[in-house]
């Protein structure tokens, strides 16, 4: 994790909490409901300031310091859901209510202290290169992409195997917008759960979202059959090496007709909307879509940072972090820990 990523969360929290009051009309509803006094204006008025939370911003690294400041599930995507909850069971057992209230103030003044300090102290403390965001000339798409989990890299063979891949991915994204595949710049990188941060154009970028829209709709069903796949490898020494391995061809052969067939709707959903400008790039843009794929379902992730274009404005940006997280939900890593045991 890198200073700025520390930087950028504590004007966020400034942002989106403390100016929105969320601890003010929190505590507010929390000293009515010890006094016995109804709380149908602050209840209403602490549920908008939390719906008004914009979380599209915010990294995965930038989450595990919610996490660990157990803030997470006050100011993030699910606060919402956890306060109506939580209130709905005020009738039953208002001293439930009460204690949970506490707990949440408790943790959330701490927390305000300690971005308040962060804001204050890391500009006195560390250079402004280091501090400031990355400028997005115009035209351009800022994106993170975070190699963790089966897509991590910690040696130089997979660092070699993922820039490849990246490649691919570059090279069939960008010919099908006619740019070059340089226009994938890498701006910043970190180390971890290796980190790179991207300047991409908008077309390019574009055309990348839309694919994981039509992805996040399509890719289930391979998803299942990887997941049987895997399972597959239980019939490993139950059954003669020749029927396994006959058994293991023919699920591959299955699945991968099955990636063609969705890779093949994806592109055609692209040239319908007109996004295709280079007809002759086909077999790079499959290719391309194949690894993005392959790079979800690995569990690697993809944030889009910033935009500085008028078609891909804000909402597009949320747009495409929603669609990723979705694609993201229904990865093959993902499903298989979900899977209970046996299953």
């Amino acid at each position: 994790m890198q200073i700025n990523e520390i930087q950028e969360l504590s004007l966020w929290y400034h942002k989106e909490i403390q100016l929105n009051k969320v601890e003010t009309l929190l505590s507010t509803c929390l000293k009515k409901l010890k006094g016995n006094t109804a709380i149908p204006n602050e209840k209403k008025m602490l549920l908008e300031a939390i719906s008004a939370i914009d979380c599209s911003s915010i990294t995965s690294n930038q989450r595990k310091c919610l996490i660990k400041l157990n803030v997470s599930s006050i100011v993030l995507e699910g606060a919402l859901n956890e306060f109506t909850l939580l209130f709905d069971m005020q009738v039953n057992d208002t001293n439930f209510v009460i204690s949970t209230l506490d707990r949440h103030l408790t943790f959330l003044t701490a927390a305000t202290k300690t971005f308040t300090q962060i804001r204050g102290a890391l500009p006195i403390i560390v250079p402004s290169e280091f501090l400031n965001a990355i400028e997005v000339p115009t035209g351009k798409i800022l994106t993170r992409l975070t190699f963790h989990n089966e897509a991590s890299i910690s040696n130089v063979i997979e660092f070699n195997d993922w820039a490849k891949r990246w490649s691919l991915i570059a090279r069939g994204f960008s010919m099908a917008v006619n740019q070059p595949t340089e226009d994938f710049e890498i701006v910043n990188a970190d180390r971890g759960s290796f980190i790179i941060d991207l300047l991409v154009g908008a077309s390019a970028m574009t055309i990348l979202f839309k694919s994981l829209k039509s992805l996040t709709d399509l890719a289930v069903s391979v998803t299942e059959l990887r997941i049987k796949h895997k399972q597959l490898e239980q019939l490993k020494g139950t059954v003669p090496p020749e029927m396994f391995q006959e058994f293991s061809e023919a699920s591959n052969k299955h699945i991968e007709k099955q990636e063609d067939e969705i890779v093949d709707k994806v592109i055609a959903s692209l040239k319908e909307q007109g996004l295709v400008e280079n007809e002759k790039a086909n077999n790079e843009l499959a290719r391309a879509i194949k690894e993005v794929h392959k790079f979800n379902a690995s569990g690697g992730s993809m944030t889009c940072l910033a935009s500085n274009d008028d078609q891909f404005d804000t909402e597009t940006v949320k747009e495409l972090n929603h669609s990723y997280e979705l694609l993201q939900n229904n990865s093959e890593i993902k499903r298989l820990e979900e899977k209970p045991a046996g299953k």
